[in-house]
């Protein structure tokens, strides 16, 4: 087994909230963003795709990808 470093503290903070949203009901998530009050006006960037995914394979796990 490979020991991996620890997270720089800003990666690891980040993670932490990032499973206190993902443990998060919509409720409370909503109740959140309606606390804020007005947000920024923001630009998608780039809209969610649904149903595609890129998938790369070998022909036996050794051939050519394709």
């Amino acid at each position: 087994m490979t020991d991996t470093p620890a997270p720089s503290p800003d990666i690891a903070a980040r993670q932490r909230w990032m499973g206190i949203l993902a443990e998060a009901s919509p409720a409370a998530l909503e109740d959140a963003l309606t606390r804020l009050g007005a947000l920024p006006p923001h630009d998608t960037l780039r809209a969610p795709e649904v149903g595609s995914a890129l998938v790369r394979g070998r022909a036996g796990g050794t051939g050519a990808p394709f």
